[in-house]
């Protein structure tokens, strides 16, 4: 399965030293309604788990957005099933079944597309910070520093799993 994004920068309403940042999920012609959680998604490209991997556009996991179980194979990073955003993760809580399996070398470059956007935006944007949606988590540089360990990480992981 095929995994795109669209990054898109917006003004916050809520801050005059912060802009928004919303990153769109498709996989497979399927858009995700909500927005990716950037903090949750380079988390789980490390470790396996369940994650509030899809947040409101405000920013308030709750609000909208859903938990995501990220499973990893040795081809393949899995999307499995979305979980209603309660304050406790139930498997019973499930709101729709589903597993979307995409290969390591896709989802490497969507987090190297998110990096190279981040990098730029800082660039360009000194002093301004974001948060993902209105009022959510904010990313500074040094997010962005860790953001960028984590894709390496994975990265050499990936690359020695394939020469084995």
């Amino acid at each position: 399965m095929k995994c795109d994004i669209k990054i898109k920068y917006d003004d916050s309403p809520a801050s005059n030293t912060t802009n928004v940042i919303l990153i769109q999920v498709t996989v497979d012609n399927r858009i995700f309604e909500d927005i990716l959680d950037i903090h949750e998604f380079f988390k789980s490209l490390l470790i396996e788990g369940v994650y509030e991997y899809f947040t409101c556009s405000c920013g308030v996991f709750g609000c909208g957005g859903f938990y995501t179980k990220i499973e990893h194979t040795d081809d393949s990073y899995v999307l499995k099933n979305l979980y209603t955003p309660e304050e406790e993760f139930s498997e019973e809580d499930i709101l729709e079944s589903f597993v979307s399996q995409i290969n390591w070398e896709n989802i490497i470059s969507v987090a190297e597309v998110i990096i190279d956007s981040l990098t730029e935006y800082f660039k360009n944007n000194i002093g301004v910070d974001l948060s993902v949606g209105v009022v959510g988590k904010l990313i500074n540089n040094d997010t962005v520093m860790r953001f960028k360990d984590s894709y390496d990480e994975v990265k050499a992981l990936r690359s020695n799993k394939k020469h084995l």
